[in-house]
């Protein structure tokens, strides 16, 4: 991870002649100019912050370090991925912002009815990626009451999977590595672990497998 700003001041460089080495791409930030309702909502809670962008190019594979050959990348030119502000190599190429992330730091391919305002239709967690619900009223689980936003000091909270991805790879297997988790569940997790997103109208966090403590197997009465 890397917050390197590389910029090409004589505007000599053009993005299309960038070819990406291993299992890098090389995505076009999509600057969000406007403010609407169902837009990715940044930097008003803890958490981290989200870049968006279009794939330009895509290196030749992730590849396996014990026998050499190449898992396939899983992503192609003109698609739309969701990133994290800190991932990769900044570039300022033409003036555009650019960026040079590692496979592993696309968090989730996305859809979008508005580019320009981060309008979000659809997402695709990747990896060991998975989108969870987060309850806004009290909940009450096995006889506890649980308050997901009672205040900074609690370091967990109770979560809704709705999205997983299809979990890491396994290097000797060439099989993925499943996160054990399924949509619907219920799951206790880090409080601010993630990123913060709207969709459609609702707000959601994108969290890593590891972010998830355990999975509420009881019944969860409102």
């Amino acid at each position: 991870m890397s917050r390197t700003i590389i910029e090409d001041r004589c505007q000599k460089l053009d993005p299309s002649e960038i070819k990406p080495l291993g299992d890098r791409v090389l995505l076009r930030v999509i600057e969000r100019t406007r403010s609407v309702e169902g837009l990715f909502i940044v930097g008003q809670n803890p958490g981290t912050e989200l870049c968006i962008g279009e794939v330009m190019a895509v290196g030749e594979g992730i590849l396996n370090t014990i026998d050499g050959t190449l898992f396939p990348m899983e992503i192609n030119v003109g698609e739309t991925v969701l990133t994290i502000q800190y991932m990769g190599d900044q570039l300022k190429l033409g003036g555009n912002p650019y960026r040079l992330v590692r496979e592993n730091g696309i968090w989730a391919k996305v859809k979008l009815a508005n580019k320009d305002a981060y309008e979000i239709l659809d997402l695709e967690p990747r990896f060991a990626c998975i989108l969870v619900e987060i309850p806004s009223e009290e909940t009450v689980a096995k006889g506890r009451l649980v308050l997901p936003d009672i205040g900074i000091n609690m370091k967990e909270r109770l979560a809704t999977v709705v999205k997983v991805g299809p979990g890491q790879w396994h290097m000797p297997s060439h099989l993925r590595i499943s996160t054990g988790y399924e949509p619907d569940q219920k799951v206790l997790m880090t409080r601010y672990a993630g990123a913060e997103i709207r969709m459609n109208g609702k707000d959601y966090r994108l969290v890593q497998c590891d972010d998830l403590k355990c999975i509420m197997e009881g019944e969860l009465d409102g």
